[in-house]
């Protein structure tokens, strides 16, 4: 017994720390980590579960969009097999060689690429049928309209005055005498939910409508907070008018946050695929061009007269109603297809 003993003792003296760490680890009870690692590691086989049933429900809308043939689409359906077979010989070898850690990567890695070029196969080929895009084909006669439509409301908006309201709203609460913290706390409680409010009403009445309805909510109300300046310049109900210029101006401010997603998903409806990309940087270049001489001047506008100001605002914001009046198609219930072929001339 004291022999048996001490040869215990001199195995435990000789244990090293990671023998001892591991004996801990063993006898453990099962930790967060260790569940959330099962569970990534059991994420393989969902996503092989998809790649087995995935032509079961999409045959017909995978043959219909890529244009294959049976014959094409039978060997599209087989090259799971072809390629589990190759997978099942050289796993062993490459978890023996790389370690099983590495060896899972490398499967992730390769299951986001097989994924990626089923999701991007269809474009590839939307980009192979059309010819190169060349930057002076966007000026062609045929693409003046949609050309116009959406370079036009991106200048016209910020001239509108948005932005500036934006960043100086502060600066003009604090020249109507009203409270500066009221009204930009009051701004950003709720800008969060007047934006989520925009893009529903996207959805439910179309871009023409939420457009109109919002610049002529800014236009209204940027015209009666500059009625009320000079009511406040005629030192006219000094504590009322305060009141009305920050509610006025917060108005004309949500008014703008509901159609301000509007212009981009313009951009996306009414250019053609073969001009959007270099139409849809000059837009953006023109629109962020406008936005800094107008948010540069702004300050210099406010000095000279408040009121003066935002009548030129609401002015803008008339023009940009006339504007998308007349130009603007209703996209509402109609495919790219049909709204690309109503805008051209």
């Amino acid at each position: 017994m004291e022999r048996e003993s001490m040869e215990e003792g001199l195995i435990n003296k000789f244990m090293s720390k990671d023998d001892i760490k591991i004996n801990d680890v063993a006898s453990s009870s099962v930790t967060p980590l260790l569940l959330f690692s099962a569970g990534l590691s059991g994420l393989a086989a969902f996503s092989n579960g998809c790649a087995f049933g995935y032509t079961s429900a999409a045959e017909a809308g995978i043959m219909e969009d890529l244009n294959l043939s049976i014959a094409q689409f039978s060997l599209f359906g087989s090259l799971l097999n072809f390629g589990g077979m190759f997978g099942a010989i050289s796993s062993g070898k490459i978890a023996d060689l790389m370690g099983r850690k590495l060896t899972m990567l490398l499967m992730d890695v390769s299951l986001i690429i097989g994924w990626s070029a089923i999701i991007f196969a269809q474009d590839s080929t939307t980009h192979h049928q059309l010819s190169e895009p060349r930057f002076m084909e966007m000026f062609e006669k045929k693409y003046a309209r949609s050309l116009i439509v959406v370079i036009g409301t991106l200048i016209l908006l910020p001239l509108g005055g948005g932005q500036a309201l934006v960043f100086y709203a502060s600066l003009i609460f604090k020249k109507a005498g009203a409270s500066v913290i009221a009204g930009t706390t009051a701004y950003a409680i709720i800008q969060i939910p007047v934006c989520a409010m925009g893009a529903l009403l996207l959805d439910r009445t179309g871009t023409h409508a939420v457009l109109l309805v919002s610049l002529i909510s800014a236009c209204l109300g940027s015209f009666l907070a500059a009625l009320t300046f000079v009511l406040q310049d005629l030192n006219q109900w000094k504590e009322l008018t305060s009141t009305l210029v920050l509610i006025f101006v917060l108005a004309t401010l949500f008014s703008l946050a509901v159609g301000g997603s509007v212009p981009w998903v313009l951009m996306g409806e009414m250019l053609p695929i073969n001009i959007k990309g270099f139409a849809g940087s000059l837009g953006t270049f023109s629109s962020m061009f406008v936005g800094w001489i107008v948010n540069y001047v702004f300050n210099f506008l406010l000095e000279w007269s408040p009121s003066g100001t935002l009548f030129i605002i609401a002015s803008f914001s008339g023009l940009t109603i006339l504007f998308v009046a007349k130009m603007i198609p209703e996209t509402k219930g109609r495919t790219l297809e049909e709204i690309e072929a109503s805008m051209l001339t």
